[in-house]
């Protein structure tokens, strides 16, 4: 299955010092095209290879006629899937960066990539604090929205291509979804929230820079600088 992204225009450019108005040639073209690429390198190797970190709730609840007192662990998550990705926010800036004494100057690109009804599974272990059985089930989450604001860096000095990822969760009045379901599932879907899976999340960046940073220096070329009557 092939994702189109959806994107809309939106042009930016900064006033800086050492010319009058530099900025990043096409650079809308350039981020979705990038983003884009990395989907389909993710494709090949599977969506699944997005891994979530395992949570750890202590539970002790009373609900209705039930106490429920243990341990439940989520593990083994991974991204289920996507009913729709766009890309939105994208901007360009060119500015001065001093590190070391050292100044250069870097361009970047930046935006949005919203994975919206993105449904992530774990394995759930409970451990009851009674010494009773532990109990298994299979849960999963669907996140209303996932936002993955990513931006893109050339050193214009090195030439060094650098990106970075920082990521956002939304699930509203979503529950998570048990297998089997039972008194405790009951219990364990109103303790789960969206930001239990922010540092899951998170680590996906372990994955997704290199691909985006991959596809940079080898197949979509970071664009051309204007420094003058842009």
């Amino acid at each position: 299955m092939k994702y189109v992204l959806v994107f809309p225009i939106l042009c930016a450019a900064i006033v800086f010092g050492w010319t009058p108005r530099p900025r990043v040639d096409d650079h809308t073209e350039f981020f979705t095209a990038v983003i884009q690429e990395t989907i389909y390198d993710l494709e090949k190797v599977g969506f699944s290879t997005l891994r979530m970190v395992n949570v750890t709730q202590n539970i002790d609840m009373q609900m209705h006629k039930w106490h429920i007192n243990g341990t439940a662990v989520y593990t083994n998550g991974f991204l289920i899937s996507i009913q729709k990705m766009d890309v939105t926010a994208m901007s360009q800036a060119v500015s001065t960066i001093t590190s070391g004494g050292v100044t250069s100057h870097r361009a970047s690109v930046s935006g949005t990539l919203n994975l919206r009804d993105a449904k992530v599974g774990y394995d759930v272990y409970f451990t009851p604090v009674n010494g009773s059985p532990q109990t298994f089930y299979t849960g999963d989450f669907t996140h209303t929205l996932l936002t993955l604001a990513i931006g893109i860096q050339k050193n214009l000095t090195t030439n060094e291509i650098t990106a970075t990822m920082t990521p956002g969760v939304s699930g509203g009045l979503m529950r998570m979804v048990y297998r089997p379901t039972s008194n405790i599932t009951e219990v364990l879907s109103r303790e789960f929230r969206p930001f239990n899976n922010y540092d899951g999340v998170a680590s996906w960046s372990n994955t997704l820079i290199p691909l985006i940073v991959e596809t940079v220096k080898n197949k979509i070329p970071f664009p051309t600088i204007c420094f003058s009557h842009c």
